[in-house]
């Protein structure tokens, strides 16, 4: 399999290490704006193995992504202070226009793995700009998300995180919901494990919402548990595992909703997106979920009547 890495910033640096010492690459292509961060990149990651790696690791232009199964964008500018997301959103969406553009030059039948933030917005307009079928194109939406609040159950109840069963579906930003009702512990619904709490689940879901913001204020940007989220995405498309994960992917007919990238639970294989369908959610969380749509839809018809 190769992969290519569309920016090698902190996020894209983190998923190339792990991509690498996974060995699940034959190739891993590293394309920066700033070439030379690249390369630094493919020298530091060389080392770390002494050569004990059989992947194939160099850097250079959009040339260098050629005939690429999955290519892995995580370039973009994060948001600055006093930059509200739809200003993130305008100054992303000529910058990923380019790239998909510039990768598309070199494959017509790869994955597209977006990483970089307003994820379900620049998803939707991957899938536009790409003209790829609508399941290559994934974005890591709320998979890490799920992850964090998965650890935070499993460490207030001190069990296994690997017997913690929930979902956190949405946007991928403030208006994310937890699926309380289909959450377990060893197949034991949440509402009947020992010490179930209320206030506490909701607490514990809002230091999950929040640990992104508190990562950042702490050492500036996130790493290392979106660097595990994507590589899970990449391995479950490479050993075709067919994993059940809420991933960002165009949702229509499911769920009350139309032609939106959101993250809901879905079926990724090789194929990438293979199939979605409805799980049983409360109606209270289906509510959340469809108006966490809308605040996407708001925003894409804002950059519709602004980028046109």
């Amino acid at each position: 399999m190769k992969v290519s890495i569309i920016g090698t910033g902190t996020v894209g640096s983190a998923f190339a290490f792990r991509l690498f010492t996974s060995g699940i690459a034959s190739e891993i292509a590293l394309i920066n704006r700033n070439q030379s961060k690249a390369l630094g990149d493919m020298a530091d990651l060389t080392n770390a193995l002494a050569g004990a790696s059989k992947t194939k690791i160099y850097s250079g232009d959009y040339r260098a992504c050629k005939n690429s199964d999955i290519v892995v964008i995580t370039a973009g500018p994060a948001m600055k202070p006093g930059q509200t997301r739809l200003d993130l959103i305008k100054s992303n969406y000529s910058i990923l226009k380019s790239i998909v553009s510039s990768v598309m030059e070199h494959n017509d039948d790869c994955i597209l793995l977006l990483v970089s933030n307003p994820v379900d917005i620049l998803t939707q307009l991957a899938i536009k700009f790409s003209g790829l079928p609508a399941g290559k194109v994934i974005g890591a939406g709320t998979l890490l998300d799920s992850m964090r609040l998965r650890s935070s159950l499993s460490l207030h109840y001190n069990v296994d995180p690997t017997d913690v069963s929930t979902f956190v579906v949405g946007e991928h930003g403030d208006s994310m919901v937890p699926i309380w009702s289909l959450a377990a512990i060893g197949g034991i619904p949440l509402t009947a494990f020992p010490e179930y709490d209320k206030e506490e689940m909701d607490d514990l879901f809002m230091m999950a919402r929040k640990s992104a913001h508190y990562i950042k204020q702490k050492k500036g940007a996130t790493e290392f548990g979106v660097a595990v989220a994507v590589q899970t995405i990449v391995e479950t498309i490479y050993y075709d595992k067919r994993h059940i994960i809420p991933v960002s992917s165009l949702i229509d007919g499911y769920y009350g909703l139309e032609n939106i990238c959101i993250s809901v639970p879905v079926i990724v294989g090789k194929n990438g997106v293979e199939r979605c369908f409805e799980i049983p959610i409360s109606t209270p969380e289906k509510t959340a979920l469809q108006d966490s749509a809308k605040i996407l839809e708001s925003y894409l018809e804002k950059l519709d009547n602004e980028c046109q």
